[in-house]
């Protein structure tokens, strides 16, 4: 049995003599105890989900202030998959989109290029690789998800952030379609 007086701060355990990120080991059963009273808090509740039905989404994307143009690129339900690469080994993620996914475009930018618009989604599992889920993650958005998968399974181990519109892709017949070939070729559904 090891003992280590640890400080809990951004989601990592550090010891309190050297200040050394604590690496936790895969499978390993650990025993937490708190100096302090009340300190051993579940996950902070996040924002539940509003999933909109095909009308209320498509309502919800054309009265949001600002956007002149947008398109369904996506229904609801379609899987979708993403890839992290950590430590020279790729790990293949399956998400499912909880409601239609849409491009828009606001008046007053730049670039002409459609954005994606927020969409509810859920990591369903790991394709591709070692690691078990062991918890429901939920987002609000892709990139969000990628950034709460990234972190769940990697911690501070590299760099959680992402472009979802290059970084997702579909599978269908072998043919890989990223979300950018989608936004470029002009797809609508």
């Amino acid at each position: 049995m090891i003992v280590a007086h640890t400080i809990y701060k951004n989601e990592t355990f550090y010891q309190k003599e050297d200040n050394k990120a604590i690496t936790f080991i895969e499978g390993a059963e650990y025993i937490i105890f708190s100096a302090e009273e009340g300190k051993m808090n579940e996950r902070k509740k996040e924002r539940e989900a509003t999933n909109h039905n095909e009308e209320e989404k498509r309502i919800q994307v054309k009265t949001t202030r600002g956007i002149d143009s947008f398109r369904r690129i996506l229904k609801e339900d379609t899987l979708l998959y993403f890839v992290i690469s950590n430590r020279g080994y790729d790990y293949k993620f399956e998400v499912k989109i909880l409601e239609d996914l849409y491009l828009h475009h606001k008046a007053g930018w730049k670039s002409l290029e459609e954005k994606l618009f927020p969409c509810e989604c859920e990591l369903i599992g790991v394709v591709h690789g070692s690691k078990e889920k062991a918890e429901p993650i939920k987002a609000h958005s892709l990139n969000e998800l990628y950034k709460k998968t990234y972190v769940y399974f990697f911690r501070n181990d590299g760099n959680p952030a992402c472009n979802a519109i290059t970084r997702f892709f579909t599978e269908k017949d072998k043919v890989i379609s990223t979300l950018n070939y989608l936004r470029s070729s002009g797809v609508t559904v």
